[in-house]
């Protein structure tokens, strides 16, 4: 039942207001309210509803749906109605005047007699039963009620069975249904949908099969009534001339109306009808937005007084007018016609309240297509003297009308209804009636600030009393704080704690986390304290259901957790994500490890030098700790000798291990107890051996034997020796691995390394750092020599990590395929054609860098804050495909640094990154970037055809075959970075390195 609200309805008002004389009313001017406390203020943009059926689409729904259950009718169904007729008490309760502040009552609820109860298929007693032509059988029922113009009946204990459908329509074309299972609401108890007609038809379609499945009772019918004419005079020539009747002659018809700020209401705003028995009542109410663009929640404002619960049952008919300026009705319950059906059933309160007599809730379906939803402001209103309001409302249960009022300050208040709480206004041109309670009220700006309340006055039975009379809405401002969370939707708030073990026992502290919205490509720095963080993202700006979050958590030295989440649909309902985060990685990358190039004349043979040079200048000295080094390493040419002459094998041009071992160990820092530093030569048949021994030693802290000084480093990078020769040293200079490397564990996974390639940068190409995952790193470059020495067929390395007893077993862990079905099709296409669209090239290198991206986002961005930082500049250029003579083809995508983004470090237009992806499935395989952007490839495409052209020249052969050629990029057995052009032509095949030198291959 309504509650009983105090002063609020015409009765209770004059019972105050005559009671007194006008010097004793309390005239607002320093009335204090909520919405008086300071705050920011909110609104939202109107936007148009994109879900739903439109008008046309329902009325032709409905025409189908109707002819098909005529079509069906049992004959003989409409002879024998059951007859539901009112009493005079149920006439003088609807003739009742209406009471301004109470919702309109239109309509009673009355009992079936004899109503229908089917019990596992049986009890069908009324109605008709006949065979359809499939097979299957329909039973109908008639009722009808005398004087109604709309009728709806109440379903009780419904149950069908899956292949049974219930269906209500009246004789003249009005139809609904079907329903089905338990009903709309799952508890086997609903209304039917209003059919504009004194009589429905209730028809069953079911299997005689499923009959005993069958259970429903017809119990009640809601008997929707004409309003008796009630006016005097002018008010029975209003309604000769404006066909919905009833009407007072100062409302203005909304199709009277264009241009005004209340434009936007007319698609808003919707009459209501509802049932809470007895009696059958109607309301208006309008759509609301809300801040979060990514969704369409059907937010629907209208007064408490109407009602402030759930009510399945309520129907709603939006841009419910007449079909011109003061044309026909649309069919009026009240008075007449045949109207559309209802657009939804079923609302769901959100929030309400007594002071502002609001209730907020959300249609249980979709608002029509192309409805409005309205815009709002809540900033307060009630105290802006002259401010001007609009309205639209479904006056009378019949079609939109139109006002307009400007807020006064200076009328009587009365009792229980504070200013502040509410807004007074004045009535400029227009007005309401009973049902326009709940409509929203606009500002100029076409934005709702609060929705009607009802007269306050001296003669609240004269809508048209404009002196005696004003209008009450209540004000937005003053509730604001409970529809806040639907409206403008909070944050969602994500938590948690951070420990280094899945037992949660201990705690990481300090902690840092950010959290990146993939699908947005922002990052945001979550708040920590101890081991817990907590970061508010705004929904709808900043994350939406279905967006994927990456959580980064670092303790600051070598432990790493990344996290992809997926955000559902129930934690944005629910504004929280609590999420644990495990830091179950072990990370290791020694940014600030020297890197120089290999010098030449042969820069291969420079390779050792140049590794013995980094590290020897990286642990030898902080400048800032200890300023006065012993020495310093510049001179490659010295270090290169030292190598040569104590090489194991004379004669060798390369630095061999004996030679390396020598280099870095005899220039250590000493004293040995001193420093703690120290180096071995290791070697095995097995990989995975020396990869235990590397990883184990860079994750080592110097100085747990013989003790460290400050200013020099604690850990210290493995060497070794590439491509399975002496002639491309490497330094092995960060790991990632799946826990700490040191001591080893009994299973220990590996996923990469970083490494310094001094092959120099300055051929023009890649390689001052580089990230290369296990499978690479075994692959292509850690590979068992091919010397001819003692170490021929092994691994080698220089390291001093602790013995173990090699019973530790190790994992690859390999990087996951990134070629998606559709993407391997397009690439494929590519490749098999001589020359292929355009388009169908363009798609193709979209897929490549996607590949790219998402592989180094998702395993070296979070490890490599530098390189992030660099990446984050760059765009990514043409990608370029590239044949390995080893069978494995990849492609090669550069990332050039944006113009937007250049600094004094960088030089726009040239390449910062390259990143390697298989050719075949699109899984990381590396990437490699240098400080200073450099031009990639040195010798480019055309620079490689002039080229050739000098060459063949020079052969004797006729360059225009070139123009037949074919031209590639090969990698043969230096860095894939650096690869060959093939270019093979009739009688001819050259190969073109990147520093310019040419290989005629035949």
């Amino acid at each position: 039942m309504m509650k009983n609200r105090q002063l609020k309805s015409t009765e209770g008002i004059l019972a105050c207001l005559l009671t007194v004389t006008a010097a004793a009313l309390l005239v607002a001017v320093s009335t204090t309210s909520a919405q008086d406390v300071a705050r920011p203020v909110k609104r939202a943009a109107a936007e148009v509803a994109v879900g739903g059926m439109t008008l046309e689409e329902r009325l032709a729904w409905q025409k189908d749906l109707h002819a098909q259950l005529i079509a069906e009718m049992p004959e003989g169904a409409l002879d024998d109605p059951t007859n539901v007729e009112l009493t005079q008490q149920d006439r003088d309760d609807l003739a009742e005047p209406y009471m301004s502040g109470t919702p309109l009552r239109i309509g009673v609820v009355k009992t079936i007699s004899p109503g229908v109860e089917v019990v596992n298929g049986k009890g069908f007693q009324r109605g008709v039963i006949q065979e359809t032509k499939d097979g299957g059988f329909v039973w109908a029922m008639t009722v009808t009620s005398p004087e109604a113009k709309a009728i709806r009946v109440h379903f009780t204990n419904f149950s069908l069975p899956p292949n049974a459908e219930m269906f209500f329509c009246s004789p003249s074309g009005a139809a609904d249904g079907p329903y089905v299972g338990v009903g709309r609401n799952g508890n086997g108890d609903f209304w039917t949908r209003s059919i504009a007609s004194d009589t429905g038809v209730i028809q069953l379609r079911y299997k005689e099969a499923d009959r005993v499945k069958i259970s429903f009772a017809v119990s009640d019918l809601g008997h929707i009534h004409a309003r008796p004419a009630s006016r005097e005079a002018e008010g029975a020539a209003a309604a000769d001339t404006w066909p919905c009747a009833d009407n007072a002659p100062c409302l203005i018809d909304a199709n009277c109306t264009s241009g005004t700020p209340a434009d936007p209401a007319k698609d808003a705003v919707a009459k209501m009808e509802w049932i809470i028995m007895p009696y059958i009542y109607t309301c208006t109410g309008g759509l609301l937005a809300d801040t979060d663009p990514g969704t369409q929640i059907p937010y629907f404002l209208t007064a408490n007084h109407c009602f402030d619960a759930s009510i399945s049952n309520l129907e709603t008919w939006f841009n419910y007018t007449t079909d011109s300026c003061n044309g026909e009705c649309p069919g009026s319950l009240v008075h007449g016609g045949t109207i559309p059906p209802s657009d939804t059933v079923g609302i769901t309160v959100v929030a309400t309240g007594t002071v502002g007599d609001y209730t907020l809730a959300t249609l249980d379906e979709d608002p029509p297509a192309g409805a409005t939803f309205l815009g709002w402001n809540n900033s307060p209103v009630a105290f802006s003297n002259g401010t001007p309001l609009y309205r639209i409302s479904n006056a009378n249960f019949g079609p939109q009308v139109y006002a307009d009022y400007e807020v006064d300050t200076t009328t009587p208040i009365c009792g229980g209804i504070p200013r502040g709480d509410w807004i007074y206004s004045t009535n400029i041109q227009g007005s309401t009636m009973g049902g326009s309670s709940g409509s929203p009220v606009l500002n100029r700006d076409s934005e709702v600030v609060g929705q009607l309340t009802g007269c306050c006055g001296y003669n609240c039975a004269d809508d048209c009393d404009f002196v005696n009379n004003w209008t009450i809405d209540g004000a937005m401002a003053s509730y604001w704080s409970a529809v806040e969370p639907f409206l403008a939707p909070p944050t969602l708030t994500l938590t948690g704690s951070c420990f280094y073990d899945p037992g949660m026992t201990q705690p990481v502290d300090p902690v840092t986390v950010e959290v990146t919205n993939l699908d947005t490509g922002t990052t945001f720095q979550a708040s920590t304290a101890v081991n817990q963080y907590t970061l508010d993202l705004g929904i709808g700006t900043d994350v939406n259901a279905g967006d994927t979050l990456r959580y980064i958590a670092k303790d600051g030295t070598n432990f790493i957790n990344v996290t992809d989440h997926l955000v559902t649909q129930g934690e944005i309902d629910a504004r929280s994500i609590y999420l644990d985060l495990v830091l179950d990685e072990f990370y290791l990358d020694l940014t600030d490890f020297p890197m120089y190039e290999a010098e030449g004349p042969d820069y291969n043979e420079y390779t050792g030098p140049a590794i013995a040079q980094m590290t020897l200048n990286y642990m030898y000295w902080d400048a800032d700790e200890d300023p006065t080094p012993p020495m310093t390493f510049d001179d490659q040419g010295a270090l290169y000798t030292y190598g040569i002459d104590h090489n194991a094998t004379p004669g060798l041009d390369y630095l061999d291990l004996v030679g390396m071992w020598h280099t870095i160990q005899d220039y250590r820092p000493l004293p040995y107890s001193q420093y703690g530093y120290n180096f071995s030569k290791r070697h095995d048949t097995d990989s995975s051996q020396i990869i235990k021994q590397i990883a184990q030693w860079i994750a080592y802290e110097i100085g747990t034997y013989g003790g460290h000084e400050e200013g020099h480093p604690l850990h210290v990078p493995g060497v070794i020796a590439a491509y399975g020769d002496y002639s491309n040293w490497m330094a092995v200079r960060g790991i990632h691995t799946s826990e700490d490397a040191y001591p080893l564990p009994p299973e220990l996974d590996v996923y990469g390394f970083w490494v310094n390639d001094p092959f120099p940068a300055s051929l023009g190409g890649i390689g001052e750092n580089s990230y290369k995952t296990i499978a690479e790193f075994l692959a292509t470059y850690y590979l068992p020599l091919t010397t001819g020495d003692a170490y021929d067929g092994e691994y080698v390395a220089i390291c001093e990590p602790p013995e173990t007893d090699g019973t530790e077993e190790l994992f690859y862990v390999a990087s996951p395929a990134r070629f998606t079905v559709e993407a391997k099709e397009v690439i494929d296409a590519v490749r098999n054609q001589d020359s292929p669209p355009d388009e169908l090239v363009e798609e193709a290198n979209s897929w490549i860098v996607k590949a790219a991206v998402d592989g180094v986002s998702e395993q070296l961005i979070p490890y490599d804050d530098a390189f992030a930082r660099r990446f984050a500049r760059t765009v990514p250029g043409t990608p370029l495909f590239v044949t390995s003579s080893a069978g494995a083809d990849y492609y090669a995508v550069p990332f050039d640094v944006a113009v937007a983004a250049v600094s004094s470090d960088l030089t726009s237009g040239g390449t910062a990154v390259v990143v390697l992806v298989d050719a075949e499935d699109g899984r990381f395989k590396e990437a490699s970037w240098v400080k200073r952007p450099v031009a990639y490839l040195p010798v480019s495409k055309a620079e490689a055809l002039e080229i050739a052209r000098e060459v063949l020249e020079k052969l004797g052969i006729d360059p225009a075959y070139l123009e037949k050629a074919v031209v590639e990029l090969v990698h043969l057995e230096s860095t894939p970075y650096y690869p060959h052009w093939r270019i093979t032509g009739k009688d001819f095949g050259l190969l073109i390195a990147q520093n310019g030198t040419v290989t005629v291959t035949k």
